[in-house]
């Protein structure tokens, strides 16, 4: 019994790792830019983040630069896996678990669209982990 692939099929699972790392690259840039506009609520005097008690305490300035940053981050790694870079991959999967976790940090004062971020997330490393792990060579 052969296990070898046909052009057609080797094609097709050469497009569908495509579509999933251009999936996770058009999500980190949309969280990039999400980000970005986090850090730049925070550290205006919008009012968007209110104080609560929460046993994580920070400073909104501070953290508004974070996210700022991040965001550049964020997106930059995005734009490296829509142009199907390597090194990308690996740092797709390490700043969206980074995302998540700021945004479970933001639970409190923004709880749907914190775990919105999550959730993307989540699907950011699933798409990046299924390319890696089909990529390799058997």
């Amino acid at each position: 019994m052969s296990t070898a692939t046909t052009p057609a099929e080797s094609a097709a699972e050469t497009a569908d790792l495509l579509g999933r790392e251009q999936f996770a690259g058009s999500v980190l840039v949309l969280l990039g830019i999400m980000h970005a506009a986090q850090g730049i609520a925070a550290f205006t005097s919008g009012g968007v983040y209110t104080r609560v008690d929460y046993a994580y305490a920070y400073n909104l300035d501070a953290w508004g630069w974070g996210l700022l940053g991040l965001g550049g981050v964020v997106a930059g790694i995005g734009l490296g896996l829509l142009l199907d870079q390597e090194w990308a991959r690996i740092l797709g999967i390490l700043v969206a678990l980074f995302s998540a976790l700021v945004n479970f940090m933001l639970i409190p004062q923004f709880p749907v669209w914190a775990l919105l971020v999550i959730a993307l997330d989540v699907a950011v490393v699933w798409a990046i982990t299924v390319v890696i792990a089909r990529s390799r060579p058997v």
